[in-house]
């Protein structure tokens, strides 16, 4: 503070605007970090809606697999519900690491 005291005007300014140009350029970054936490947040909600309206049906699928197994116990439809099933699963670990590898993204 002694020095800005004893200093020419022209030299404070400067230092003002220095200050100023720094103050603002943090926060736009901070504004920029914030703004980009929100579409994250707002993309993992997106994307859990998504994956939990997907994953009734595929429950519903598997089911119906299931159901049809017990009614027709030959050994071509046992392979295809079984094929089924196996892709049904496929599809719901693939849900399932999408949102790991989203919530991974957020922290």
């Amino acid at each position: 503070m002694e020095i800005l005291d004893n200093t020419k005007g022209k030299i404070v300014r400067e230092l003002f605007r220095y200050i100023i140009k720094r103050v603002r350029y943090m926060t736009d970054q901070y504004v920029d970090q914030v703004v980009h936490k929100d579409k994250m947040e707002l993309v993992g909600e997106m994307v859990n809606t998504i994956i939990h309206d997907f994953k009734s049906p595929f429950n519903s699928i598997q089911l119906s697999s299931s159901m049809l197994k017990e009614m027709y116990p030959d050994e071509e439809t046992q392979e295809w519900c079984d094929l089924i099933q196996a892709q049904i699963t496929r599809m719901l670990g693939m849900a399932e690491e999408v949102l790991e590898l989203h919530g991974d993204a957020l922290y």
